[in-house]
């Protein structure tokens, strides 16, 4: 399972437009759950077993999947949503992690 989307990475500024969860952890007592993205320049390089173009970016939501949701899955769905207007853009919380910006992926398209 994959996202896809064009964009510049902020560490290198290559362009990738597959990205891959390559890990997920939750913290069940700050309720926020994370995500390792690799990035590829293609699906194709991916699928060829190519190296991602930088070492993994950590994003933290908030939140923790339900009972009847596995971690990929939530953490998958969370990346792509649209980054709320405003100051709601931060009210997820979770830049108190780190400067990877919680909404790179908004609007992507989750590929199985």
């Amino acid at each position: 399972m994959a996202i896809k989307k064009a964009l510049v990475l902020e560490s290198t500024g290559a362009q990738a437009s597959y990205h891959v969860v390559s890990n997920v952890a939750i913290d069940a007592a700050s309720k926020f759950t994370s995500g390792t993205i690799q990035s590829y320049v293609s699906e194709a390089t991916f699928k060829a077993g190519k190296q991602p173009l930088q070492g993994g970016v950590t994003i933290f939501v908030s939140g923790m999947p339900e009972a009847d949701e596995g971690a990929f899955a939530y953490i998958q769905r969370r990346l792509v949503e649209p980054k709320p207007d405003g100051d709601a853009g931060n009210a997820d919380g979770s830049m108190m992690y780190g400067s990877t910006d919680r909404y790179m992926l908004a609007g992507g398209e989750y590929v199985a």
